[in-house]
């Protein structure tokens, strides 16, 4: 399944993934895929809003090959 290769700050939560895909998050380990809201954009970038949460991303491509649940815990700098 598809790769996150970047995650970055940009208005909101970027990710970047090595192949197209659709990608989802979730604040709960514990919930699946079918749960997971879906992240904005297409292709290779992908976006959502910013919370101080841990999210819980996974990508799926076009053949329904999911890559690995990523876990990305946002900070505040102030």
């Amino acid at each position: 399944g598809p790769r996150i290769t970047r995650i970055f700050y940009s208005g909101g939560l970027k990710i970047i993934t090595d192949e197209n895909a659709e990608c989802r998050y979730i604040f709960s380990n514990k919930l699946g895929w079918e749960n997971a809201t879906m992240m904005s954009g297409a292709g290779l970038e992908h976006t959502s809003d910013w919370q101080l949460k841990t999210y819980y991303v996974q990508c799926s491509d076009e053949y329904g090959n999911k890559g690995g649940k990523v876990a990305i815990k946002p900070y505040s700098l102030i």
